[in-house]
């Protein structure tokens, strides 16, 4: 693990992270609290709800490549589940908007999307439990949509200004969306979506990240599959 962390470079988080898990004071929540959440999405929007669950295990697995530990991959698959969140409470129309690739920012529509971190992260930084660690699941909720040259929202934060959760959800969200089918995405091939990713290293994606996905392209490939076929079971139960 120490080996795969020095990747990070300047990136301290890691040795932050590994230094509570040493310590024993890395708070794991409970995965019921996040299944909740992620079934609350089921229910409003499946489409939704199938593209967090693969989100969540493509931020799993990149958190486990980039040499975090066990109990923080954990944490990066649960916020993926809930990243949307704050989508839930808005019009349907907005909500399947996730699904393109841009959005106008001048829009009212768009405007109205852009506070999609913000309310998500409101409603989970009422639990107090989930602003107890250095990197947080509130921030990563918060700041899943800032970009790597400073150009994303809500706050227009740049490089390594953006929490390294936030960073991972930004490029497994893109990702997902880039290889999921119609009406969930754009039904790219693995390898071609990885591509268009590398196409925007550095300007939108922390160009880290990029490699380690290209990296574990493989297993991507196989997880997605598996997952995607269990969210569509969960999502026939309601039907």
């Amino acid at each position: 693990m120490v080996k795969e962390a020095t990747l990070l470079g300047q990136d301290a988080s890691i040795q932050i992270i590994e230094s509570f898990v040493e310590n024993q004071n890395f708070i794991i929540y409970p995965k019921d609290f996040f299944e909740c959440f992620h079934y609350l999405i089921r229910f409003r929007n499946p489409n939704l709800y199938i593209h967090a669950s693969k989100v969540g295990i493509v931020s799993y697995l990149l958190a486990l490549k980039l040499g975090f530990p066990t109990k923080f991959a954990d944490l990066m698959q649960y916020a993926g589940w809930v990243h949307d969140l704050g989508l839930i409470f808005m019009p349907l129309n907005i909500q399947d908007s996730f699904l393109r690739i841009t959005l106008s920012q001048d829009s009212g529509w768009g405007r109205i999307y852009k506070l999609h971190p913000v309310v998500g992260a409101e409603i989970l930084g009422k639990v107090p439990a989930l602003n107890e660690t250095p990197e947080n699941l509130t921030c990563m909720i918060l700041y899943h949509h800032e970009n790597w040259d400073g150009t994303g929202f809500p706050n227009g934060l740049k490089g390594r200004e953006i929490p390294i959760g936030g960073r991972i959800l930004r490029i497994a969200d893109t990702f997902v969306r880039l290889v999921d089918s119609p009406p969930r995405g754009e039904g790219l091939g693995v390898k071609d979506a990885l591509f268009e990713i590398l196409k925007d290293s550095k300007k939108i994606f922390d160009p880290l990240l990029v490699s380690s996905m290209i990296e574990i392209e493989d297993t991507l490939l196989v997880w997605l599959d598996l997952v995607e076929k269990e969210a569509e079971k969960e999502v026939e139960k309601i039907h």
